[in-house]
Formats: C-alpha cells, sequence, structure tokens
C-alpha cells in the first residue's frame, strides 16, 4: 500500500540519499551508452517510484523536480542527440515533478481496486505503479518535444536528426518499453526492503530514545490492571444508566459511514460481552451488505480467524464469549495465513485507548499477538465509547497500536 502524504524529518533524510544516489549514477553517465541510459532514465524512475512508494507524495515530487534539475543541467554538459532539447526545463523538468505524482496516485487507486493483501499482490501493484510513472514520464517528454521541437533539425557533437513522428515513437518504443519494464520488475522489491528497514525503525523508537527510563514491566502490568479496574467500572455505570443503547447506535452509524468500511470485502470482527460497544448489530448488517465476516477464536493461547454466515452456530468459550462452531480446516496455518492476507479491516476490542492510538486490551496479550501477523497495511480499528478514552496508556514492547477509534460522542 501507498504511504500517505506526510513531510517529517525522516522524509528529508530519505530524500536526501536518494538525491546522492540519484547524482552519482547521472553522473557517472558518459561512461558508456548503456551506462547512460540506465544512469540517467531506468536509475531516476526507480528512485521516484520508491520514494512516492515507500515514503509518500511528497518525497516522490521532490524526487522527481532533482531528476529534472540534473537533466536540464546535465544537458549543457553531456552531449547526446536529444540535449538541446533538454534546455528547455519546460520538457527536462516539469514532466519529472509529476513523475511522483502519478506513481503515488496510482498505488491509491491500485489498493482501492486490488483488494487482495498478499505479498504477490502488494508486488504487483507497486510494480505497476512505478511502470505508470515511467510510462507516463516517456510520453510528456516526448509529447513536449514533439510540441517545441517537431519539424526541427537537433543534435549535437555532429550528430543531428530531424525531429518528426518517426524519431519520437522510435524512442518511445526503444527507451519507453525498457523503462516501463525497469520500473515494473525493479521497482517492488526495493520498495518492500524500505519499508522493511522502515518498519525496524519504528519499532526500535521507545521512551529509551527520548533519554526517558521506563517503568520496570511489573509496574506497567499494575498501572494497566488499574486501569482495567477503573474502565470496568465506568462501563458497568454506563450500561446501568441507561445511554448504552443510544451510544451503540451512534456507533454502528459511525461504522458504516466510514469509508474504509464502505470498500471493504472481508472484515473481522467479535462478539461483544461485558458491557462492551454492541457488535451484534454490526455483525448482521455486515452480512446484510455482503460482506466476508470472520470471528475470533481462542487456541492454543492465540487466535485463529473462522469464516462466518448467518447460520453459524455459536458455543461460549472460558471466557463466557461467543465463538463459531468451525471446521477444522480452517485452523489449518495454510488457510489462516490466506485469511490473513485477505482482511481489509480487523476490528479489536479494547478496554481503553490513548490519542496516541495504543489499545489496553483485556490482557491476555492474544490480539497484539495476532496484530503482529497481519500484513502492515491490514486496517485495524477499535469501537468506545467516551469514558474509554484516557490521556496516556502504560504500554509494553509486545503492544500493538491500532489505526483508529469509531467513539460514540
Amino acid at each position: 500500500m501507498v504511504k500517505k502524504f506526510k513531510i517529517t524529518a525522516k522524509n528529508a533524510s530519505f530524500i536526501a540519499v536518494m538525491t546522492a544516489l540519484m547524482a552519482v549514477f547521472m553522473l557517472i553517465a558518459p561512461i558508456s551508452p548503456m551506462v547512460a541510459y540506465v544512469g540517467s532514465a531506468i536509475v531516476p524512475l526507480i528512485i521516484i517510484a520508491v520514494s512516492a512508494s515507500a515514503e509518500g507524495l511528497f518525497a516522490g515530487v521532490v524526487m522527481g523536480a532533482v531528476f529534472g534539475i540534473i537533466s536540464f543541467a546535465g544537458s549543457f554538459f553531456v552531449p547526446s542527440l536529444m540535449a538541446e532539447c533538454f534546455h528547455n526545463p519546460l520538457i527536462s523538468v516539469l514532466p519529472r515533478v509529476f513523475i511522483g505524482a502519478v506513481v503515488y496516485y496510482a498505488g491509491l487507486w491500485l489498493d482501492k481496486a486490488v483488494k487482495s493483501k498478499s505479498k504477490k499482490a502488494g508486488f504487483v501493484k507497486n510494480g505497476l505503479a512505478a511502470a505508470a510513472g515511467a510510462a507516463f514520464n516517456t510520453a510528456a517528454v516526448m509529447g513536449l518535444v514533439a510540441l517545441f521541437f517537431g519539424g526541427k533539425t537537433v543534435g549535437s557533437g555532429g550528430e543531428t536528426a530531424l525531429v518528426n513522428a518517426k524519431l519520437i515513437l522510435g524512442i518511445v518504443a526503444a527507451n519507453g518499453g525498457m523503462e516501463f519494464l525497469g520500473a515494473f520488475i525493479l521497482t517492488p522489491p526495493i520498495v518492500s526492503a524500505v519499508k522493511k528497514i522502515n518498519g525496524a525503525s519504528a519499532l526500535k523508537k521507545s521512551r529509551e530514545n527520548r533519554g526517558i527510563e521506563p517503568p520496570p514491566p511489573d509496574a506497567i502490568r499494575a498501572q494497566k490492571a488499574a486501569l482495567r479496574a477503573a474502565i470496568k467500572q465506568k462501563a458497568a455505570d454506563f450500561a446501568a444508566s441507561g445511554a448504552k443503547p443510544a451510544a451503540d447506535g451512534q456507533i454502528f452509524d459511525g461504522f458504516f459511514e466510514y469509508e474504509d468500511v464502505k470498500t471493504a470485502r472481508n472484515i473481522m470482527i467479535y462478539k461483544s460481552f461485558d458491557n462492551e460497544p454492541d457488535t451484534g448489530a454490526i455483525i448482521a448488517e455486515l452480512f446484510e451488505r455482503g460482506k466476508n465476516v470472520y470471528l475470533p477464536v481462542l487456541r492454543g493461547g492465540g487466535i485463529i480467524a473462522v469464516p462466518v454466515g448467518k447460520d453459524s452456530v455459536y458455543v461460549k468459550n472460558q471466557y463466557a464469549i461467543d465463538e463459531p462452531v468451525f471446521d477444522e480446516n480452517d485452523a489449518q496455518a495454510e488457510a489462516q495465513a490466506r485469511y490473513r492476507a485477505a482482511f481489509d479491516i480487523v476490528v479489536v476490542p479494547l478496554v481503553a485507548f490513548d490519542g496516541g492510538m495504543n489499545r489496553l486490551g483485556r490482557g491476555k496479550g492474544c490480539y497484539d499477538a495476532f496484530l503482529k501477523l497481519l500484513p502492515p497495511d491490514t486496517k485495524k480499528i477499535a469501537l468506545a465509547y467516551s469514558f474509554q478514552r484516557v490521556a496516556k496508556i502504560p504500554t509494553e514492547k509486545f503492544d500493538v497500536r491500532i489505526d483508529g477509534v469509531i467513539v460514540a460522542a
């Protein structure tokens, strides 16, 4: 999935490194014709595509501008048949600024059009988005060359050519195809590697990084236990007040107004109990809307996902929570991996949450372990009442943040 538009210090560092890499490849281009083509065309396109896909719109646009500026400057120093055309910044710079945007928005569109969350699907989507950027570059640049230089003779170093349809179509066929394939094949593994590096870096961020000594684990667990008890009492008081049905109605409406729910095909949710926001009506409505619904089952100290339907049969588990009776084939590792890869949204229970989307669960750790198995672009959301929001959730290294909470007003 393509990362959303965001400007951060990390973006700036990434852009600086990519700018240096692009400059090196483009500066060594004169070594040979093949090196010139790879270094001045294919590598910059891949760098722009990786920037847009892994770091966001801003990084992609900036790297496109860098590519254009280097192309513009290089056209005065590196002789080539088309160098004269690139003296014009409307040809050498302007189209390149938009390559990253094309990759970024193509990626967003593909994310919505192709719901599969598998690794293979992710590679194909990133490859197609990058190829779209490469195709745009070729079409825009050569279109502008035709506009400004059509019918004119260009060249340098004693080599000249008439800019006509034959020349332009020849360049598009020869270079455009290679750039399209190069971007499609080489961009996905690089995007995957960058995202893994970013994920590892994010996991390293902690209170220690900010120079704050974290409390010992026992102290954190005691804080969590106290918070659970306090919220449980508030939930009981809230239910006794008679305000719960109206709040559940607000959560129901908010859930189905959520844009990702409207477009989702596969949703994992849970059966509510013990004064939690009601999910029964939500599950019934998901069936009515033709969604594929999955519910959790506790098994071997962890969670497995089980597909359910209107006629599914339920039994109480050891915690008095309804769980579906399921076919043993659904519990096999291959089936579980397939289900997890397909999820668009996973709705998780919580006791409390904070503004940083830290979640306090029921204390068994089952959901944290399960959420870590999901593809990184699976939406993780929760349902809550307003009193469940607190200033700060005490966290431990195994806790997993969620992406959003639908809260009753």
